[in-house]
């Protein structure tokens, strides 16, 4: 089961765009959080992992639809308390409601109306930056590339010094044609890393994304059961209504809640036992549950006890037992799949996700998994399908993970076009992720599109200062597009920050010696020596002990292995 390290919860954007133009607050920040935070408490319970989470699945629905109405409220609140006064009110002010109000329609997803008040605000007050990279955010969001490009090129002569705004419009404009726009904008972000010189505060290269939660918030890929996805698919869209149908409709037919078992008291000892992380005490209390051989649920979660105690063959047949029960129960036969890799029969895991994934096709659980196994098997192609159908199952968060998994492959098959493009995605859903701009950075190098990979590496720079890589990067590629000066003063950065960085010594010395620093070059370059030899002796003494393990396990299995039948001992 995957590892959350934190969930995020989106900030209401009118409430940042209201701040920083001085207008009041929109009254709908904390009804959209609540309706936020009954969604994540909806999106952990659907795990199922402890048998507890049928009354919080219940709760979070009920939650859920209470926020949904508080938040539409609060938008009409928001549009009555405007109503009349922007008829009246002196241009700059009506600007600045319209602009309150674009920011509240962009929020709830209503895109068309939001987009109006954006262009209204910028006709009446066309000095205000923040307007236009909401509208850019917007068009974007429709899939309006040219208008959203448009957009930001407004916002960057407003803000010609901004690193953000810089790299939006770049990456808003990437793989067009070189202009001087462009160019303006690619000195505005250089001089921005080069002014930051490997300190510790980070920039931001985002715009708060309208997206509900924040994928880059777990480690893992997040993923519903099949029956949730088309729920979260319509919240995806802003469908919010159509979601919470969906989703309601899931909880009331999910076993959790319908599976009577759960409700007696030796079952709820049991769950409160797994909840707390006492196996043990989980495993005796759910066997003594009234009619356990006969539920499917009670059934699953005795496999679940068993697996954290390590018992993998009782887990089995517990496991086997709930599905034989309930045919229909996805979370069992994925439960089965992980205690069978655990216990170390991959291929009939293998088997039982290709079954989960014919049963259930929009299982983003078991086409994860089964990525990662096809992966592990060196079939990359099937593993990227896998990780596609990932993909498409709807992840709550951490799709980005999918992608970087997508890309990687995409890349190792040196289908540059494929990589990008799936690159290009995580950046997307995870733009505050200096390794996804890396990796989108590397895809644009090894397709010869090295500005864009400039724009990369140095967003990647801004975003993680005190790491050498982006400096290192960007550096290399500045000597590649023939400015040395530039890629000294970078590449300076990140021997400063990593002075066991070898590439970035190599580079650093060769773009010394062309502008004649050859005193500095000789120094860069013996570094380099040095850091390779190290490494290069490092790698001998691994293989060594590697060696001397392989070695000495091979003999100990020797002295373990019986004679031949009828030998005597010793021959």
């Amino acid at each position: 089961m995957p590892r959350t390290r934190r969930w995020g919860r989106r900030l209401v954007l009118s409430v940042g765009l209201a701040c920083a133009m001085g207008a009041p607050v929109p009254a709908d920040a904390q009804a959209k959080d609540d309706f936020v935070r009954a969604l994540i408490d909806l999106s952990q319970a659907v795990s199922g992992s402890t048998g507890s989470e049928g009354l919080a699945l219940r709760s979070s629905i009920e939650a859920m639809a209470r926020g949904l109405a508080e938040w539409d409220a609060a938008v009409s609140r928001v549009e009555a308390g405007f109503a009349s006064a922007i008829k009246t009110a002196a241009p700059a002010e009506a600007a600045r409601m319209h602009a309150t109000l674009g920011a509240t329609y962009l929020e709830r997803g209503r895109l068309a109306e939001a987009l109006l008040h954006l262009d209204q605000a910028a006709t009446l007050d066309p000095s205000l930056a923040p307007v236009h990279l909401l509208r850019a955010l917007g068009r974007a969001r429709l899939n309006q590339m040219e208008a959203a490009a448009a957009a930001y090129a407004t916002a960057r002569k407003l803000e010609p010094a901004s690193a953000r705004v810089a790299y939006l419009y770049l990456s808003a404009t990437r793989g067009g044609p070189a202009r001087p726009e462009r160019r303006a904008a690619l000195d505005a972000l250089v001089a921005a890393v080069s002014g930051s010189a490997g300190g510790a505060e980070a920039a931001d290269v985002a715009i708060l994304p309208l997206d509900l939660l924040d994928d880059d918030s777990v480690d893992a890929p997040l993923f519903v059961p099949a029956a949730y996805v088309e729920g979260f698919t319509r919240l995806s869209q802003a469908r919010y209504r159509e979601g919470l149908a969906s989703l309601r409709a899931a909880v009331a037919a999910d076993p959790l809640v319908t599976d009577a078992a759960l409700v007696s008291p030796p079952a709820i000892t049991a769950v409160a036992a797994l909840a707390a992380g006492d196996a043990a005490a989980a495993a005796q209390a759910f066997a003594s549950v009234p009619g356990a051989s006969a539920s499917s649920e009670v059934q699953r979660l005795l496999g679940i006890s068993r697996w954290r105690l390590g018992d993998h063959a009782r887990s089995l047949e517990h496991l086997r037992a709930a599905i034989a029960l309930n045919p229909a129960d996805e979370r069992a036969r994925v439960a089965l799949a992980d205690v069978l890799v655990a216990s170390g029969d991959r291929e009939s895991a293998h088997t039982a996700l290709l079954d989960i994934v014919r049963r259930f096709p929009a299982s983003g659980h078991a086409h994860w998994r089964l990525g990662r196994l096809d992966e592990d098997r060196g079939d990359d192609a099937a593993a990227r399908r896998g990780y596609e159908a990932a993909a498409r199952a709807a992840p709550v968060a951490g799709a980005s993970v999918v992608y970087r998994a997508i890309g990687k492959l995409q890349h190792n098959a040196l289908d540059l076009a494929a990589a990008a493009r799936a690159y290009e995605r995580r950046v997307m859903l995870a733009p505050r992720s200096a390794s996804a701009h890396l990796d989108l950075g590397g895809v644009y190098q090894a397709q010869d599109r090295l500005d864009d990979a400039l724009v990369e590496y140095l967003a990647a720079a801004l975003i993680d200062p005190a790491q050498a890589s982006g400096f290192a990067s960007a550096g290399q590629v500045r000597a590649d597009l023939g400015d040395d000066q530039g890629a000294i003063a970078l590449l300076t950065i990140a021997v400063r920050l990593d002075a066991n960085h070898g590439e970035a010594r190599y580079a650093l010395a060769r773009a010394l010696l062309r502008v004649g620093r050859a005193d500095e070059s000789r120094q860069q370059l013996a570094a380099f020596e040095r850091i390779q030899k190290a490494a290069m002796e490092a790698q001998r003494r691994r293989f060594e002990e590697n060696s001397r393990a392989l070695d000495s396990a091979l003999r100990e299995g020797q002295a373990e292995s019986p004679s031949p039948a009828g030998s005597p001992k010793g021959q």
